[in-house]
């Protein structure tokens, strides 16, 4: 699978491929103008807001919550200062 993100989505795809849960997932990624860092979050707040994602989805087996979450729910769930 390849990964692509381009502008905040980029950004996220730095992210996601520098997590070790990740590891062998992607074959590729593509980062298209977005930044490799957010500056603001520090890892554990970014951690808090995972955690809250996770929560609000009610994911017990995070990769199995994940690929079968429904899209619009994720953006439901979604921290609105991202």
């Amino acid at each position: 699978m390849t990964l692509l993100g381009r502008g905040t989505g980029a950004t996220l795809v730095t992210a996601l491929t520098s997590t070790p849960k990740a590891r062998g997932l992607f074959q590729r990624a593509w980062a298209a103008g977005g930044s490799g860092a957010v500056a603001e979050t520090s890892l554990r707040d970014a951690n808090i807001e995972n955690q809250v994602l996770l929560s609000g989805l009610r994911c017990s087996d995070v990769l199995e919550c994940l690929r079968g979450a429904d899209a619009a729910e994720v953006w439901r769930q979604t921290s609105k200062d991202w």
